[in-house]
């Protein structure tokens, strides 16, 4: 299995789309952030992936960094379903979603700022499989991953888990220095309780490296020390 990163940005940040390839056929996670297509097209070629060897765009949520470019991907990637929670979906689909609530005194004002200054829409984007349960993705896609259920960020909220332990969680962890100055839990999030009780559960899957939205992967042990900083129990 091979992982390659495509960052996309924009207005609103840098949003990493994955691009997850196996034997059976490839994979991307999240639609970017709204910027120029080109940066994912250039991603695409760089990573050597014919876009007809895509079959399905995985969004761990609908919030408009995830969406940014999606309508463009989509069109670009010719056999690819979308997948999304059927939560998120209205949000994909009309275009317009509403940011997530602030966890920190950071996160609070990152929000108030938000809608105040910077309310935007993009391209709606049909979701052809609205999900509410954990999936595999081996008779969908070729990939021997499975989407997991993650809700806290928004009640959508989705990661997708590989059998080699890689799990992406949008925006269920963070590792931007305009997020975060260090790797951890979410800034932002619609039901933070709710984010805490998911990556319990997803820690106990085994996972081998966290891979967020915004920067770099990570060792699950930075959120294990941070679940038991919250004195959530194992």
């Amino acid at each position: 299995m091979r992982i390659f990163t495509i960052p996309v940005s924009g207005l609103l940040g840098t949003c990493n789309c994955y691009l997850v390839q196996d034997k059976g056929g490839s994979i991307l996670i999240d639609g970017g952030a709204p910027g120029n297509p080109k940066q994912f097209y250039n991603g695409l070629r760089a990573a050597g992936v014919a876009p007809a060897a895509v079959r399905a765009i995985v969004l761990t949520h609908g919030h408009l960094d995830h969406i940014g470019i999606l309508a463009s991907i989509h069109a670009h990637l010719p056999n690819a379903l979308v997948i999304a929670h059927q939560h998120d979906a209205p949000w994909i689909e009309g275009g317009n979603p509403p940011y997530p609530a602030g966890v920190t005194p950071y996160g609070k004002f990152m929000t108030w700022s938000a809608n105040r200054l910077a309310r935007m829409t993009v391209p709606g984007t049909p979701v052809n499989m609205k999900i509410n349960r954990e999936i595999s993705l081996k008779a969908i896609a070729g990939i021997d991953a499975r989407i997991i259920l993650m809700p806290g960020h928004t009640a959508g909220s989705i990661a997708v888990l590989t059998s080699e332990g890689d799990a992406f969680v949008g925006d269920s962890a963070m590792n931007a220095w305009y997020l975060r100055l260090s790797p951890g839990l979410p800034i932002l999030a619609d039901d933070f309780p709710a984010v805490l009780t998911s990556w319990r559960n997803l820690l106990r899957l085994k996972v081998r490296t966290i891979y967020p939205a915004h920067g770099k992967p990570f060792s699950p042990s930075v959120i294990d020390e941070q679940l038991r900083q919250h004195r959530v129990a194992g």
